[in-house]
């Protein structure tokens, strides 16, 4: 069974008490050996913010998630590090809270904009996750573990890919 983005570590661990065998994607439960395909939030931040600095850009903005969440909690961990790593200004003003949805980071990003004259509207320069990659690492996985070979367990981090588009320009 390939579990995606499952946030029932109960569900998890009733699943896994049957014997079928199991690889998580984008999930992983720390205190348990089970494989898992990841996103390596942590990369993936840190090359946006390398860019966006190799572009001069010295005030970038932050919408976080739910900081409970593993995803969230390593993209900001990324976020900061990058701040440091790039000596970027560190302001928590730039910092903005949304719900993840694009309706409630379309809101966020237009609170914090208005504040400011300036207004982007081109394409956005983005993190790219490699789904396709995940998902054919972790069928492989699984059809290692069903055809019952000698693996060990392990946790594989896919690294993201920056995307360049209009949004972002050398200053």
């Amino acid at each position: 069974m390939i579990i995606t983005s499952c946030y029932h570590d109960d569900f998890i661990m009733e699943v896994i008490k049957t014997g079928i065998p199991v690889v998580l994607v984008d999930y992983y439960l720390p205190t348990e050996d089970i494989n898992s395909v990841l996103i390596d939030n942590v990369d993936g931040i840190i090359k946006g913010m390398r860019y966006l600095s190799s572009l001069g850009h010295r005030r970038v903005a932050y919408l976080t998630g739910d900081i409970n969440e593993r995803g969230s909690r390593d993209r900001f961990s990324g976020y900061q590090k990058a701040v440091q790593m790039f000596n970027l200004e560190d302001d928590s003003k730039l910092i903005l809270n949304c719900d993840f949805s694009i309706r409630g980071a379309y809101s966020v990003m237009k609170n914090f904009l208005s504040k400011r004259s300036d207004y982007p509207s081109p394409p956005l320069s983005t993190i790219h996750v490699r789904k396709r990659t995940m998902g054919r690492l972790s069928v492989q996985r699984l059809f290692r573990i069903v055809n019952s070979e000698n693996i060990e367990y392990n946790k594989i981090l896919v690294s993201p890919v920056l995307i360049e588009r209009e949004s972002t320009k050398k200053v």
